[in-house]
């Protein structure tokens, strides 16, 4: 009844490389959870400006009203000639109130043509350029010192519509714009070394686009209201690769992950929220793979991990997994060694036969990966014959084996080791 001496080390194995890839996996996604650090600050980022730009836009449009008010005014004035000022040419005229100077070209009592307003209340703004019919149209430059920001560029209606530069307290942007909004094709060079270029839509990555970080990452394809969404490739900067669908600025769907570290890895399969979630293919470098179900980025449910060796064998188990061990039913077999029964966190644990080639099976019950109670070891050592020995294990250790009822004290821990 000889154990071969390495059966303990040949069963554990393909654990221990289990182990070993799936903490260069681990390591491999830390850079990849460190590029991702700031998303959700980027998304607030844009939130804040949208909002700051609609606060502006708003404040703008008041404005607009009253000076239009003032516009009509005046021209009741020209006409009822209470002032001195012509309805046609060009003009320097101050508000009433004292807020604001137009000075520049008008037409029928409005800025048309080329005028300058500047204006202390309620914007505090500097505005420059084309006017038609006393609003801000054509091409023109504006500054709010209120609002911080700068624009030079095309306008309708009295709205930012068009092509333009926009220069902001995070960077700057060039590209369209719809009724003062970042909309369109455009890019964001922000200060911090970030840039976006791509589609844009109230203000908001939406579309596609290409978004680049200051170290080197890299990502290119969909967009939805500030986040990856749809089809895109990420290149990380420790060289890591992901292909595939996003949602909600995660991969979410099909989609495929080359690692780039020592132990290099790639993973195809199916992604939820971030992680693999699914059915899923990971090969390593060294040639040992899985293929089999995943969640939450963890082997989970049924699946097989293969383990080439270099004299030519395969090791593989094939069975259940709970949370990236082994756990449930399932086989492990070697050209040397098998065992078929059931796992417990990584371990073998409950009833299960494991299988010595030229040295018997024994079948029984086990505790934390050794022998444990009332078991059988079936001896093949005659040709043609079959001798069963009960026996009785505690801790890994046989105390008794009856063999034609004759006890026998026998030490058989490498069983379980």
């Amino acid at each position: 009844m000889e154990i071969p001496k390495d059966a303990s080390r040949l069963l554990l194995h393909p654990l221990d490389a289990q182990r070993q890839q799936r903490l260069a996996f681990a390591l491999g996604h830390k850079e990849w959870e460190q590029e991702e650090f700031d998303r959700q600050g980027r998304l607030e980022m844009l939130w804040y400006q949208q909002a700051r730009r609609a606060a502006w836009a708003q404040a703008s449009a008041a404005a607009v009203s009253d000076m239009l008010a003032v516009w009509e005014s005046v021209g009741l004035a020209v006409r009822d000639r209470l002032t001195s000022l012509q309805p046609e040419g060009y003009q320097t005229f101050a508000f009433p109130d004292g807020t604001a100077i137009y000075e520049g070209h008008w037409k029928n009592c409005h800025p048309h043509g080329k005028g300058c307003l500047r204006r202390s209340q309620p914007m505090n703004d500097l505005y420059e350029g084309q006017w038609f019919a006393g609003q801000r149209c054509g091409t023109g430059t504006y500054h709010s010192a209120e609002y911080k920001l700068l624009y030079q560029g095309s306008w309708l209606d009295d709205k930012l519509h068009g092509k333009g530069e926009l220069v902001e307290p995070e960077g700057v942007y060039t590209g369209e714009f719809v009724e003062n909004t970042l909309h369109g094709y455009g890019e964001y060079v922000y200060n911090d070394g970030h840039v976006y270029k791509g589609d844009w839509v109230s203000g908001l990555y939406e579309g596609n686009g290409t978004y680049l970080y200051p170290s080197g990452t890299k990502y290119e394809g969909g967009w939805l209201r500030g986040r990856e969404h749809g089809r895109g490739t990420k290149w990380f900067r420790n060289g890591d690769v992901y292909i595939g669908e996003w949602m909600h600025g995660m991969p979410h769907g099909h989609g495929s992950f080359t690692s780039a570290c020592s132990t290099a890895a790639r993973v195809t399969g199916q992604w939820g929220y971030g992680s693999l979630h699914g059915v899923a293919t990971c090969v390593f470098a060294d040639g040992s793979h899985y293929v089999g179900e995943w969640q939450r980025g963890r082997f989970h449910g049924r699946g097989t991990y293969e383990v080439p060796c270099a004299n030519g064998e395969l090791k593989r188990y094939t069975g259940a997994y709970a949370n990236g061990k082994r756990h449930g039913h399932g086989e492990y077999a070697s050209s040397t060694v098998s065992y078929t029964g059931e796992w417990v966190d990584d371990k073998k644990d409950g009833e299960g036969s494991l299988q010595v080639r030229g040295g018997g099976t024994y079948h029984g019950r086990w505790k934390a990966d050794v022998p444990e109670g009332d078991g059988v070891y079936v001896s093949t050592y005659r040709k043609g014959h079959h001798d069963e020995i009960h026996c009785e294990a505690r801790d890994g250790t046989f105390t008794a084996c009856v063999d034609q009822g004759v006890q026998q004290r026998v030490d058989m821990r490498l069983l379980g080791r």
